[in-house]
């Protein structure tokens, strides 16, 4: 995928970046603005935080030692990107779902249920993405090929992604891969405002885009467990000064939880690392967050993933005896 080769970029300028890209997708300006829209890319075309993570996890892809194989958690962390920006097209799948056959969303039924949803709400946030939506809304009726580029544009990702599939005829419509049904599933009940997405991302996200039936759920793991995941994640995107942002750590734990089959939410993450803090504060050093937004920046000593193999190991061993 284009966008993912993104990720293996170092920090160079923009015209690298194209040169690099040339021959790789028709029109590299488009997926360098997409880039820097879902947050891989900083203004300044240097990757973020969360573009040190997707990057990560493409170089270290390994198909052979996976059985059964699973999501290498690329793909899953770009459609967590997407959705963190993107409502509208939370709001498709939801009404592309509902339908008693699931032919072609409808854009002005999904602005439909944005907008009623901004209303019910009454956020301060969602008073302007509600004006654009609107505006949107009202040009379709004179430009109704703008639907269709926002359409089409957004069902092309999720082919990408392998998230929708041809149908069985050629002249079918295409298909909703079987796990957008499980994440709609988890969104119903959610208002589709700017913090209800945020809200589900953060709680139903993983376990319902888990590539196979997760072994167990996160509750079922150790925290030891999960808490090594958090190390792991946190060593390969850590900053090289100072301290790294919790949330794009996080993400990344569950990418990895995700390819061990382990449907990790990121609230559960955040629980971890905070439950960890009094045990292993050795280790652990945090710096500014909030206890009203849970964010935190943090660092932590290496050694505290050898310490957690050791003690893993030694109740792996215990439980074999």
């Amino acid at each position: 995928m284009a966008l993912a080769g993104l990720a293996r970029t170092e920090s160079r300028s923009k015209a690298e970046i194209l040169d690099d890209l040339s021959g790789k997708v028709t029109d590299p300006l488009p997926t360098l603005e997409l880039g820097s829209w879902i947050g891989i890319l900083t203004v300044d075309m240097e990757l973020s935080d969360y573009g040190m993570a997707l990057r990560w996890l493409a170089s270290s892809r390994d198909d052979s030692i996976r059985s059964p194989p699973r999501s290498d958690g690329v793909n899953e962390l770009l459609f967590w990107l997407l959705l963190r920006v993107d409502t509208l097209l939370l709001a498709l799948l939801q009404e592309w779902l509902d339908q008693p056959r699931a032919d072609m969303p409808r854009i002005e039924e999904a602005i439909g249920r944005l907008l009623a949803d901004a209303q019910a709400a009454a956020e301060p946030d969602q008073l302007v993405p509600a004006l654009h939506l609107s505006e949107f809304l009202r040009q379709l009726d004179s430009e109704p090929d703008l639907g269709t580029k926002a359409l089409s544009g957004r069902l092309e990702i999720l082919a990408t992604l392998d998230l929708i599939r041809q149908g069985d005829e050629p002249t079918s419509p295409p298909e909703p891969d079987p796990r957008l049904g499980a994440l709609v599933s988890n969104l119903r009940g959610r208002p589709l405002t700017t913090a209800g997405a945020l809200t589900f991302l953060d709680q139903g996200y993983f376990s319902g885009l888990a590539a196979d039936p997760p072994q167990s759920t996160m509750r079922a793991t150790s925290p030891d467990q999960a808490l090594l995941w958090m190390v792991r994640a946190y060593l390969s995107i850590r900053r090289p000064l100072g301290f790294t942002p919790g949330r794009p750590i996080s993400v990344l734990a569950c990418c990895l939880a995700l390819r061990e089959g382990i449907a990790m939410e990121i609230r559960d993450a955040y629980d971890c690392i905070y439950e960890a803090a009094a045990r292993w504060s050795e280790y652990l050093h945090f710096s500014g967050g909030s206890r009203f937004d849970r964010e935190f920046l943090i660092r932590i000593d290496p050694v505290l993933e050898e310490l957690l193999e050791s003690e893993l190991d030694e109740v792996a061993a215990s439980r074999g005896r």
